[in-house]
């Protein structure tokens, strides 16, 4: 059995912010909220929470799609 592997928090962050600004039409609002459940679980999990952003902030009312789509910031604020 090989040892366990693992990933940066940035490439977490990276490829979380990618599958949430992806306007691809086949892309559901219950994926949206899976990718934004694990991302934050594993952030405040780590100790690397650092907030996020609305991608756009004129559509980013609760209930929309516009609330998930959303840019998570990395430990060092970017």
């Amino acid at each position: 059995m090989k040892g366990k592997k693992t990933i940066s928090v940035e490439a977490l962050i990276d490829y979380s912010n990618i599958q949430l600004a992806n306007k691809d039409k086949h892309i559901t609002a219950e994926y949206l909220e899976g990718v934004i459940s694990t991302v934050q679980h594993f952030l405040h999990a780590s100790g690397n929470y650092n907030g996020f952003m609305f991608i756009d902030n004129n559509d980013c009312e609760i209930g929309t799609i516009g609330h998930l789509r959303r840019k998570y910031f990395k430990p060092n604020g970017k």
